[in-house]
């Protein structure tokens, strides 16, 4: 085949497939001129040019102007330890001239500039043609995956349907790897193994040749090879596209989605809001005797799915998403982003759900930490708190037992509100204080508080917990001065004990919160060691 009907077929071709033909022609003349060095010589250099009307091969010789003393460098991997260094590139005459020698040729001629010279042909009419096939092959796959991904990069995001039409399986352990889903336009989709919903005992769901499934398009890749488009079907985000495709009102957006927490195939959380006060916006997204809702979850496997009215206030939000346990007080504790729920004992179980889930979606869907506490348990914290507080303001500041009483029924917790507090305020609060003596009482707060300071120990003797003890999370200040009377009076003293030392301390206290309350301490540990190893 000559070089007039090589160009005619690519032309044709790349009309028909909508590739580049240029990008054939360059590619054709580059596999030639590395066919021509193997044939003369690997250290030499060959262009091979190709004038296509006229059907002739014009092959050179080239070679590089360099200064043999300043040599430019490449980089060369140490076998050892992987690091790269840089060495000169040696001369090779070759491939290089030396300025003195590029000048016997042109006196025009400068470092860094090349010169050519006219060689002998190879005669290499087959490989023109088994080069041409290949990477026509190559550029129509090249525009294929192009024309995908521009097709389907702006639906990120969105639902997609397929059918299955293969699956990938692991050779070791002939599990299902991937799926890969035949999609409109003729893409392909992958549907990994971890996409796939959950059905329990490590198994996920089995899909079979030809079924047609719904994903959510989590992104398009350019890769070379395999699938583009990777799928999912346990992103919270599928869901919210169900409920868009399943429900007018949310997908005319009378109805928005605040909020999506997802334990996929098992249970899901919704949050829905409207500004059109005729709407019942949980109902409308449930449907006649929960046909939509129904319809939404088969798609998921069954798939549980709770929705409820979003609020802005934090409380009302988490006792909406808490539903249908009923929540008798939320105590609320805004430096740690927190809340206490307090139960009955018996709606213990269905506040934290099977395995906690309950629990979990609803502080991952409204973002507080939320911690479910029996009314007998919170009852007997108060308790300790008050005992505690009324004993510590009766020893420190010197005072009747019934006015300590008054001052923590008034909210007062601890020696700093008081020393912060004013005297009109504290009489007002204390039925048995006037200002004077209020005063009194405020100055000796202050007074107390700086000799723990200076002294490190409280009146009664016992140790001061430190502040990084105090204020951690999960933390208060009856159990601080429980730890520091002791011995354990920091986090890292807390981080040091284990649950049965910890439990040794307060017998009260249930084996779940001793390890929350060791694992929080620790977490500076962790946080170290990933600054060592960024480092």
């Amino acid at each position: 085949m000559g070089f007039k009907e090589v160009k005619s077929a690519v032309e044709s071709i790349a009309n028909e497939k909508g590739i580049q033909e240029n990008v054939v022609f360059d590619a054709i003349e580059s596999a030639l001129s590395v066919a021509t060095k193997r044939r003369h010589g690997a250290d030499k250099e060959f262009r091979v040019a190709i004038d296509w009307e006229n059907d002739a091969q014009l092959t050179y010789r080239v070679w590089h102007v360099v200064d043999p003393d300043d040599m430019p460098f490449y980089a060369v991997e140490e076998q050892t330890n992987g690091e790269e260094t840089e060495e000169r590139i040696p001369f090779n005459s070759d491939l290089h001239l030396t300025l003195a020698e590029a000048h016997e040729r042109s006196p025009d001629l400068e470092i860094g500039h090349t010169w050519e010279e006219p060689h002998e042909n190879v005669n290499m009419g087959r490989i023109v043609a088994q080069i041409s096939k290949q990477v026509i092959n190559q550029e129509v796959r090249r525009a294929e995956r192009e024309r995908i991904v521009a097709e389907y990069r702006p639906k990120i995001g969105e639902l997609v349907t397929g059918k299955v039409s293969r699956f990938l399986v692991n050779n070791k352990t002939k599990e299902t790897r991937s799926v890969i889903l035949e999609l409109p336009q003729l893409a392909e989709g992958r549907l990994d193994r971890e996409h796939l919903i959950p059905m329990g005992d490590g198994k996920r769901e089995i899909l079979h040749k030809e079924d047609q499934v719904k994903a959510f398009l989590v992104d398009v890749t350019a890769e070379d090879r395999g699938q583009n488009l990777i799928l999912s079907r346990t992103h919270d985000e599928m869901l919210v596209e169900l409920f868009k495709r399943e429900i007018p009102e949310v997908h005319e957006d009378v109805i928005k989605i605040r909020g999506v927490a997802r334990s996929p195939g098992r249970r899901a959380k919704v949050a829905v809001s409207t500004n059109d006060q005729r709407i019942d916006a949980v109902g409308s997204c449930v449907g006649i005797k929960g046909s939509r809702i129904q319809s939404i979850s088969s798609e998921i496997c069954g798939e549980k799915i709770d929705v409820f009215l979003w609020a802005e206030d934090p409380a009302e939000l988490v006792l909406n998403a808490m539903a249908p346990a009923q929540i008798q007080r939320i105590e609320i504790n805004e430096e740690n982003h927190s809340m206490d729920l307090i139960v009955e004992e018996h709606q213990s179980g269905s506040a934290i759900g099977e395995h906690g889930m309950n629990v979990r979606l609803a502080s991952e869907l409204t973002g507080w930490t939320l911690k479910v506490v029996s009314r007998e348990k919170y009852d007997e914290k108060v308790a300790r708190q008050e005992n505690y507080t009324i004993n510590r303001f009766v020893s420190s500041l010197e005072i009747e037992n019934k006015i300590a009483k008054e001052l923590f029924e008034a909210g007062y917790v601890n020696l700093e509100q008081i020393s912060e507090s004013s005297a009109e305020i504290l009489a007002e609060y204390s039925r048995s204080l006037e200002a004077e003596a209020a005063q009194e009482i405020i100055d000796k707060a202050g007074d107390v508080l700086m000799d723990e300071v200076l002294t490190g120990e409280t009146k009664e003797g016992s140790a001061v917990p430190a502040d990084d003890l105090r204020y951690m999370a999960g933390m208060d200040d009856v159990l601080a001065s429980q730890l520091a009377s002791n011995g354990v009076v920091t986090m890292e003293d807390l981080a040091e004990l284990s649950i049965d030392e910890l439990l040794d301390i307060d017998e009260s206290m249930d084996e779940k919160r001793a390890g929350d309350l060791i694992i929080t301490a620790r977490k500076p540990w962790f946080e170290d060691d990933e600054a060592d190893e960024a480092a």
